[in-house]
């Protein structure tokens, strides 16, 4: 095995696949972690950019994918995989932004197709009020109260189920799910449009 400059210091082996700059971090070494991001950032950005095809979900995938790396810091065994290793992790916080965007998306369709008249759907006067409608939603939802807000968005934009909703914000899942059935009645009420679970 051969030795590899990590800013000014010598790590033993063979860095390609990552797992002595883990092993270096594991042991305390925090100039790892950073060697890690310069090494395998930029491709697993260029990853997330094609699978997304959104900058900004791209962006907020990436970041996961190393705050989920750094909370594996000391599980992770080093089986020479490494990229393949940060690639899976990558591709599921992909998935997870995938599915967040998707079921916010259903929330604001489902807000969107219950306000706009039956129209041709893709006829200029449909897209024309499908965008104020969205635009409304938006800013009813910046008048909800805080709680409820962050409610409704963690579980719809961000996707997470009810128990993790509950772990962020120190509430049981059912407590959760009483916020989102209340803030949805209120979104409801702002957009003058009252919500019906099904």
């Amino acid at each position: 095995m051969g030795k590899a400059s990590l800013e000014g210091a010598e790590v033993e082996g063979d860095l390609s696949d990552g797992d002595d700059l883990m092993l270096a971090w594991r042991a305390g070494r925090e100039e790892a972690f950073c060697e890690i991001v310069r090494q395998y950032g930029p491709p697993i950005m260029g990853f997330l950019r094609r699978m997304l095809r959104d900058p900004n979900r791209a962006e907020d995938a990436w970041s996961e994918t190393f705050l989920r790396l750094a909370r594996a810091k000391d599980k992770y065994v080093p089986e020479g995989h490494f990229r393949a290793y940060l690639y899976s992790v990558a591709r599921r916080c992909g998935l997870d932004q995938h599915r967040a965007h998707r079921r916010f998306g259903m929330l604001v369709n489902r807000l969107v197709e219950r306000a706009v008249p039956s129209l041709e759907p893709s006829s200029p006067a449909a897209n024309l009020l499908a965008s104020e409608r969205v635009q409304a939603i938006r800013q009813a939802l910046q008048k909800l109260p805080e709680d409820h807000r962050t409610t409704i968005l963690l579980s719809y934009q961000a996707g997470l189920p009810s128990d993790e909703v509950g772990r962020v914000m120190g509430l049981t899942a059912q407590q959760v799910r009483n916020r989102l059935a209340y803030g949805r009645r209120l979104l409801g009420e702002l957009l003058d449009d009252p919500w019906e679970d099904d």
